[in-house]
């Protein structure tokens, strides 16, 4: 048939080893020690390298599926219940109803935008940098959690020299949008904080870990040491590791009140690993300028004496989005162009299990949507075509239809079965290595130019190139029970 029944596992059972157990903790051992010779070889590549600068975590944290926005984005299956945790589903959804059928607890969620790192420190390696990037992932109890986000870096000097990053994507035309959007039900108010020792929004409350990272070029031979062979078909296969250098990390406090709206915070910036902090002083040009008689009281000069640090905005969601805000999953931390995608999946989501009815999520039903679009997401260059690709597509639409749930719908799922080649045609490359310029533009050409025809006109270029076994609707197979190696490989 095609119905998945629960079988949860009996406390007894849980609590005694089996073989299972032993086998999964086998295989954690087996992908930690893999990442430690993947970092050391990632170390050996660069060479020499600054004494507070390290092989970035959140990269690391990022190239594990856990970390990835397939389960931010999926609801998890409550097998005691046969039903959703963190989907509130009302028996009028079938229509798509309100935040209510898709949300049944609300979640806090604030708009961070990155004004700009100033004194950044420089990474010290002997080979040019291909490009710059901010990494952020939410903290919570001295852990990191949830998915891990990008933002787009341009290292460039203020006018007096001092090296600082600005932050954005090209595309980003509209100044009101932000650069992510974080979103937590650990988020605790006021009062539960200080609770636990401290005032709403401090140390013991949830923050926002970031990363400025710089990816060194890789040469040839760093991208043709990425392959092994798999033990299973015999086929050589790019693996992935952590290329890019982390020269400074810091944690943005996440407010309860704002002030006017909003408000900015400097967070300081350290170096070295989470475990061993190192306290990061002011360059020698820094110290030199905050020291001038006529800097020397000045905001500017002030901060330029406190080292590297990175300017926050912090505000409520954007107006645009503040309807969308509500259906995202309880924890997320997403760019502001990907908030209307990831609310319009997760109501079609709740559609979905309404119409499914209890103890129906087992079921197999034909979703392209839910089925392929966790999938898309987990490749950093579809998922950014895609996004540009609903941007375009809504840019001209007025409020009213942003608001529409079933024209977002309609139009998300025309999307994703657009990009669905892309899932399985040779004329994509793997993903190379960071550093790897000429390879990574190779492959961002081949996927924009991809999007911005249609699916006949692209795949008829090279047919022979963006041949696919014959579609099949098994492909488009969706059932919220599926485990996580479904949606991504």
């Amino acid at each position: 048939g095609d119905e998945k029944p629960p079988a949860p596992a009996s406390d007894a059972a849980a609590k005694v080893p089996g073989t299972a157990g032993t086998r999964g903790r086998a295989k954690g051992l087996w992908r930690k020690l893999k990442t430690t010779v993947n970092n050391m070889s990632f170390i050996n590549q660069v060479g020499r390298m600054a004494e507070t600068a390290r092989p970035s975590a959140l990269k690391e944290l990022a190239l594990k599926p856990e970390h990835g926005y397939a389960v931010a984005m999926l609801p998890t299956v409550d097998e005691a219940s046969a039903g959703l945790k963190d989907l509130g589903v009302s028996v009028d959804s079938g229509s798509f109803g309100g935040a209510a059928d898709v949300e049944d607890v609300l979640s806090p969620a604030v708009a961070l935008t990155f004004t700009k790192a100033l004194d950044v420190p420089d990474a010290g390696v002997d080979r040019q940098i291909s490009h710059v990037l901010l990494r952020a992932c939410l903290y919570d109890k001295g852990e990191l959690v949830g998915n891990v986000a990008t933002v787009k870096g341009v290292p460039a000097t203020d006018a007096n020299g001092v090296p600082t990053w600005k932050f954005g994507d090209d595309d980003d035309k509209d100044k009101n949008d932000f650069h992510l959007l974080a979103r937590s039900a650990r988020k605790r108010p006021r009062q539960a904080a200080a609770n636990h020792g401290g005032a709403g929004g401090g140390r013991t409350d949830v923050q926002i870990h970031v990363e400025l990272n710089v990816v060194p070029v890789a040469t040839a031979e760093d991208d043709a040491a990425c392959f092994e062979t798999d033990e299973k078909t015999g086929r050589r296969r790019r693996t992935a590791q952590v290329d890019e250098v982390c020269v400074a990390w810091g944690r943005c406090p996440w407010p309860d009140q704002f002030v006017g709206g909003s408000t900015s915070v400097d967070v300081q910036l350290s170096g070295a690993s989470m475990d061993e902090p190192v306290a990061l002083e002011p360059s020698k040009l820094a110290a030199k300028r905050a020291s001038s008689v006529f800097r020397k009281f000045t905001d500017k000069g002030k901060l330029l004496a406190k080292g590297p640090t990175l300017s926050v905005k912090i505000a409520a969601a954007n107006y645009k989005h503040a309807d969308l805000v509500n259906k995202l999953p309880r924890d997320v931390l997403c760019p502001a162009a990907m908030v209307p995608v990831l609310a319009t999946f997760r109501e079609m989501a709740a559609v979905e299990a309404a119409a499914l009815g209890r103890r129906g999520v087992y079921r197999n039903t034909c979703n392209p949507t839910l089925r392929l679009l966790p999938t898309l997401a987990a490749d950093a260059t579809v998922c950014h075509e895609l996004v540009r690709a609903w941007r375009r597509t809504t840019a001209r639409w007025p409020p009213a239809h942003l608001k529409d749930p079933r024209r977002r719908g309609e139009t998300l799922d025309g999307l994703v079965l657009k990009f669905w080649p892309l899932l399985h045609s040779h004329a994509v490359p793997d993903q190379p290595v960071a550093g790897n310029v000429a390879a990574t533009r190779h492959r961002e050409g081949i996927v924009r130019a991809f999007a911005e025809d249609h699916p006949v006109v692209a795949m008829s270029r090279n047919p022979d190139e963006w041949m696919h076994k014959p579609f099949d609707v098994a492909e488009l197979a969706h059932n919220f029970g599926d485990p996580l190696e479904v949606y991504v490989r």
